[in-house]
């Protein structure tokens, strides 16, 4: 069945969201959960500097490697 309706389409904007309300006790907690993340980022950051510089050696004695011929630094031969 049709309707044969001439009025112009109403739109009806949505209204926003309400705001959520944060607690000081909120923003305490995840204050503390950030900087615990940063710390153990930081860690992370240096074990991963100290693995490439290991790799980076390993590289280094592949290409260059030592003179087998040279004194040991014991002095024992």
């Amino acid at each position: 069945m049709k309707f044969k309706n001439k009025q112009k389409e109403m739109t009806v904007e949505n209204p926003p969201p309400p705001a959520k309300m944060v607690t000081e006790n909120q923003l305490q907690d995840h204050l503390k959960n950030l900087q615990t993340q940063l710390a153990e980022a930081q860690t992370k950051t240096v074990m991963l500097q100290g693995a490439v510089q290991m790799v980076e050696l390993q590289i280094q004695e592949m290409n260059n490697p030592p003179d087998t011929k040279t004194e040991n630094k014991n002095g024992v031969n």
